[in-house]
């Protein structure tokens, strides 16, 4: 089972927006098929949004082989405005399958369901969308550290905005992690996200910014 807890500090400029979050993450591995994936995540939004955000959810994988696995995932986020009484709320799940190769190569699809719910107005909608991930990981055995460098790109089947554009958004993660023990590793994370800006998601829209202190812990 592995815990992770991150510290993430969003950069703040004219047309971004400033999240402090922290986010704990629990695996457990059931044997040499199946896995289990929890997550808790509460932050501070400042910037075109200002206000709390808070989601959990929890999911399970298959392994269909070494290389490939098939996941199903399940959240529910909220966020509360500070100096107003709106509050949104996202339920979402999501299907996902992906491939690591030995090379340190990955690559994967998803597509994901969302229900919003906006107080205090009651107007709620349905959206769906799909996309892939593409990514490249390293791992140094000697100095227990690895990295990764990726690239995700989220598409619209059905958007709440009629002008959205296809791609809803692109993403570029960038991971270093060092283990320090079998139990426990540090690691940190930059984040750029960019495009579909007429779609404002919780914790998720154009031009974010986001740098991740994290803590891994596994028992």
């Amino acid at each position: 089972m592995c815990a992770v807890v991150c510290l993430s500090v969003f950069a703040k400029t004219e047309a971004q927006d400033n999240i402090v979050a922290v986010t704990m993450q629990i695996r457990s591995e059931l044997n040499s098929h199946w896995r289990l994936r929890g997550e808790g995540r509460w932050g501070r939004e400042r910037g075109n949004g200002d206000g709390w955000v808070m989601s959990y959810g929890a999911g399970v994988g298959y392994n269909l082989s070494k290389e490939a696995v098939i996941a199903i995932y399940a959240r529910a986020a909220l966020e509360n405005y500070r100096h107003m009484q709106n509050r949104d709320a996202e339920i979402s799940v999501a299907e996902s399958i992906t491939w690591k190769r030995s090379s340190g190569i990955f690559f994967g699809f998803c597509f994901e369901q969302r229900r919003l719910f906006y107080q205090p107005s009651g107007y709620t909608k349905n959206v769906s969308f799909c996309g892939g991930i593409v990514g490249v990981e390293k791992t140094w055995e000697k100095t227990g550290l690895s990295g990764n460098a990726a690239c995700q790109v989220t598409c619209n089947m059905r958007s709440p905005n009629t002008k959205a554009e296809f791609v809803q958004r692109i993403r570029i993660p960038i991971t270093i992690r060092k283990k320090l023990t079998d139990n426990l590793a540090l690691g940190a994370c930059y984040t750029y996200s960019a495009m579909g800006d007429k779609q404002v998601y919780i914790a998720d829209r154009n031009n974010l910014h986001s740098v991740s202190a994290n803590v891994f812990f596994t028992l």
